[in-house]
């Protein structure tokens, strides 16, 4: 559908980002591309693409001109019938919420150690040619996330953590307070490996998810230091003491989204989750970790299920005989998230392209 858009221009400066813009219209959509209007008096002087936008270079106007499912019907006559008049903003400040910034999101769950399917997964992804321009992550997910922006191939993150022990390399113990473990060993791992120390400058966009208890909601970062963000998104309840950040207190994401699609739906035109979490059955485990991770685990299932429908294509992992926190088992679960990734996208009529994968960083 075309979308017909009226504009009364003025002048602003050439600087790429202008300084003021008069935008009639509502972009409240995303992913069909627009038609220089008709009744314009500017001619379109060039065109460029700014993180995925195109953006329409006239004269004296910058406007972003993306949308879906929407037509003006009637001109407006001042600017407060359609429009918006904005002065010293960057063009982003115009279109986060409304048009689509990204082709390809990536949504990765929590699942503890099982998230060496994640590896899998994203392996195989490259094989067939898909690469996300943006990324979410929740617990485990988020870890597989930074790392994979951060430019380490599948391969290398399965290496990062082979060999490890969670209760010895990932947690200490702690006088309990807060939780039965610090997850310091875990701080200082991410901050030994992720050559990057604030979260908005990895290579690829990626938004962690985090819990925060004091307002009792969910906190999705686009932007802080890197390391307490992403162990904070990954501190279970009971077993990780809480994260502080500016004033806050955060437990796992995963008690409220552990499956990040909604962090990034609305940017994102096409949108892949990988989920680690699936109730199989289990023996009862009379021990304080046991009890309270098999109680988190159902409570993470259910707000699972609730987000599924809103990916465009959902790949369960086999993640099964695997546990939260067996680290031994991350080499098998790789080859599991490999098979069970190249299956769903078979199914969906896909096929690989050679030398698509990473070299390296």
């Amino acid at each position: 559908m075309d979308f017909e858009l009226f504009v009364k221009p003025f002048p602003v400066p050439n600087d790429g980002f202008g300084s003021q813009m008069d935008f009639f219209g509502n972009l409240p959509c995303r992913q069909t591309l627009c038609k220089q209007p008709e009744n314009l008096l500017f001619p379109v002087v060039e065109m460029h693409n700014i993180r995925g936008l195109d953006v329409i270079h006239w004269d004296y106007l910058f406007l972003v001109c993306k949308c879906r499912g929407f037509s003006a019907s009637k001109k407006p006559h001042n600017h407060g019938d359609f429009g918006v008049k904005t002065t010293k903003l960057p063009i982003f400040a115009y279109v986060t919420n409304s048009v689509t910034m990204y082709q390809t999101g990536l949504a990765l769950s929590g699942g503890g150690a099982k998230a060496g399917a994640h590896c899998g997964a994203l392996k195989a992804l490259e094989e067939f040619g898909i690469k996300p321009d943006i990324l979410a992550g929740t617990s485990a997910g988020s870890l597989a996330a930074v790392f994979y922006s951060a430019g380490y191939t599948p391969e290398q993150m399965i290496q990062v953590f082979s060999g490890m022990s969670f209760f010895r390399d990932i947690v200490s113990p702690n006088v309990p307070k807060g939780g039965l473990f610090d997850s310091r060993p875990l701080l200082e791992h991410v901050r030994k490996h992720i050559p990057y120390k604030r979260l908005e400058d990895l290579p690829i966009p990626t938004r962690v998810v985090a819990s925060d208890l004091e307002l009792g909601r969910v906190k999705v970062f686009t932007e802080g230091e890197l390391a307490p963000i992403v162990v904070a998104s990954c501190s279970i309840p009971v077993i990780f003491n809480p994260i502080s950040i500016d004033g806050h207190h955060y437990i796992d994401g995963g008690a409220f989204m552990n499956l990040p699609i909604p962090a990034i739906r609305d940017d994102c035109d096409k949108l892949i989750a990988l989920n680690l979490n699936h109730l199989y059955e289990e023996d009862y485990h009379n021990s304080v970790v046991s009890v309270a991770t098999r109680s988190f685990t159902m409570a993470v299932v259910s707000n699972t299920i609730s987000d599924m429908p809103k990916a465009d294509l959902l790949i369960d992992l086999n993640t099964q005989g695997a546990t939260t926190y067996d680290m031994s088992k991350i080499g098998d679960l790789f080859k599991k998230g490999y098979a069970s990734t190249v299956q769903a996208l078979e199914a969906k009529g896909l096929k690989r392209i050679n030398g698509s994968g990473r070299q390296g960083q």
